[in-house]
């Protein structure tokens, strides 16, 4: 209940299965489209006997927004994060070194 009451979830890499399931489901399904094209040529022996056709297909089908395998291979500090309004993020969290640009001498 208090899982389900969350507005915004942040998901790193995540080994077990039910939490894995749990992210799965909060981040839903989307679209997926797939384009094919295809071109097709031919002629006769006979001089002007040409033909050619030209064909694209669209189609959409509904797949895991973040696929759970996705979850057990994230990279260190990458993550998936649903947020409110419905927002969905992959991002990767900075390491801040306090010491970046001092160079090697230490303040007495």
């Amino acid at each position: 209940m208090v899982l389900g009451n969350l507005n915004n979830l942040i998901a790193l890499r995540t080994k077990d299965g039910p939490t894995q399931e749990f992210v799965v489901e909060t981040f839903g399904r989307t679209a997926i489209h797939t384009v094919r094209v295809g071109l097709n040529h031919g002629a006769d022996a006979h001089l002007g006997d040409f033909s050619s056709s030209y064909s694209t297909q669209i189609t959409e089908t509904q797949e895991e927004a973040v696929p759970a395998d996705i979850l057990g291979k994230l990279p260190n500090l990458h993550y998936f994060a649903s947020v409110s309004g419905g927002r969905r993020i992959k991002g990767r969290f900075q390491i801040i070194d306090p010491d970046h640009g001092r160079g090697s001498a230490r303040p007495s």
